[in-house]
């Protein structure tokens, strides 16, 4: 049988920041490999986890640079493996803004095949019109770079996923291209995500991508669908409606399906408090 894993990074973190991603992924019926990769945690955390049969890797280096250095030690450990046909698909996720509502290998299973081998997920709005996105963009590849891409839809790094050995080496692109740009960036984050998006809109990886809308019901997309700091001001420009939350659950809008992934749930008052509650031990 094929096997799927779900990995994420953590640095500096306890086993109260990690335990709303952990039970809600377990919870969520996913019965492959789950990973973690961590920069800097205490032996605690690691038992815990350890027990709950996470494999967990734990990292040298610096952690401030866990942005793009993430993406490298993804790889590299992906690679290590000697049985690859073994697995199935990746999905990698942030960790302290992140639960599964259901089994996010039930998704890729339908939308993944002969055409599509990586499934990205949108935050339905064109850079051109996301101020963050937008700055992050221009101040990591610079104005021509922002030029060329400021029309397109921009995806999220936090939520990527596909099959292994595509993922594999979407990784160790994303962290050679972030090379080229500042580790930090001015306004906030690193250069993963931009580096991402200029990976997917090149025309060798595109049309082997599948681009999940918010009405897919993939992954809530919050930071940008939501957040009730920035929501009147991107209204206008959303390309989809806006996430509903369903009893307990985070929901397309039209449908009322309830997402499989919700990303910057913890920036939404009320929505956080159900999740949290919901998603404790």
């Amino acid at each position: 049988m094929l096997t799927d894993i779900v990995i994420g990074a953590v640095t500096n973190y306890n086993y109260d920041q990690i335990k709303y991603w952990a039970n809600s992924l377990d919870r969520s019926g996913f019965e492959g490999a789950k990973m973690l990769f961590c920069y800097d945690i205490d032996d605690e955390t690691i038992k815990r986890l350890n027990d709950r049969n996470y494999y967990i890797a734990r990292i040298g280096g610096d952690g401030k640079l866990i942005m793009t250095e993430r993406f490298y030690h993804y790889w590299m450990i992906l690679n290590m493996i000697e049985k690859e046909e073994q697995y199935r698909y990746v999905i990698a996720t942030d960790v302290g803004d992140v639960v599964f509502q259901q089994n996010p290998s039930i998704y890729l299973s339908k939308v993944l095949g002969k055409k599509y081998k990586i499934n990205a997920s949108s935050e339905s709005i064109r850079y051109k019109d996301e101020v963050w996105g937008r700055n992050n963009l221009r101040n990591s590849f610079g104005e021509l770079v922002y030029d060329y891409h400021k029309e397109n839809i921009i995806l999220n790094a936090g939520v990527i996923a596909g099959e292994f050995k595509y993922i594999k080496d979407l990784f160790l692109n994303i962290f050679l291209t972030s090379g080229g740009a500042p580790k930090h960036v001015d306004g906030g984050g690193g250069p993963d995500q931009a580096a991402y998006n200029i990976i997917m809109n090149s025309l060798s990886v595109s049309q082997m991508v599948n681009v999940s809308t918010s009405e897919d019901g993939w992954a809530a997309q919050l930071g940008t669908t939501k957040d009730p700091s920035k929501i009147q001001q991107y209204k206008p420009y959303l390309l989809d409606p806006e996430p509903i939350m369903v009893g307990d659950m985070v929901c397309t809008s039209k449908t009322k399906k309830p997402f499989y992934i919700v990303h910057q749930y913890n920036r939404i008052p009320g929505w956080k408090e159900v999740l949290e509650s919901k998603f404790n031990d």
